[in-house]
């Protein structure tokens, strides 16, 4: 018997949300779904997080600020302007860490997700159907760069001392 580890590649798209929940360990979650995910309101229920269900763009107007949103089997079903304006809505007011699921090959591109500052985490296939999830996190979205300080600036002596 062998204690082979699961690669990556082989996870589900659940147990790769519970591997998210577990490490952020979020106290409220904002869920935007065409469908309830049980297994998530089950896991909410259990760790006494709060859950948010939307449905449409304008719900998301009267929804709270959350530490967490899953996207979840919505895009697909919205027309790509306002599916732009949740996504851009979600990551602007709503939440500073975003979990998408969505299937490739519909109006939504890979470009399109990079545009709005997603990036891709994983590809799942199961029963013939693709997933691909992306995430998006304020706090690693922007990376620090070298360059970007007073030192490399003009006149780097006079930072700090004078104001115009």
């Amino acid at each position: 018997m062998s204690n082979a580890v699961e690669p990556p590649d082989s996870q589900t798209p659940s147990t790769a949300l519970l591997s998210l929940l577990e490490a952020s360990s979020p106290s409220s979650i904002l869920l935007c779904s065409a469908e309830p995910l049980e297994a998530l309101q089950h896991y909410c229920q259990e760790h006494h997080i709060t859950l948010h269900e939307i449905n449409d763009l304008q719900a998301l107007q009267a929804s709270p600020p959350c530490d967490l949103a899953i996207v979840s089997n919505f895009l697909e079903q919205q027309d790509k302007t306002q599916g732009v304006q949740l996504l851009a809505s979600l990551r602007n007011y709503h939440s500073p860490h975003i979990w998408l699921l969505v299937e490739p090959g519909s109006q939504w591109q890979f470009n399109d997700f990079i545009g709005l500052g997603f990036k891709r985490l994983q590809k799942f296939t199961q029963t013939g159907r693709e997933l691909e999830s992306y995430g998006y996190h304020i706090a690693n979205y922007n990376r620090k760069r070298s360059w970007n300080n007073p030192q490399h600036w003009a006149n780097p002596e006079n930072w700090g001392k004078y104001w115009w």
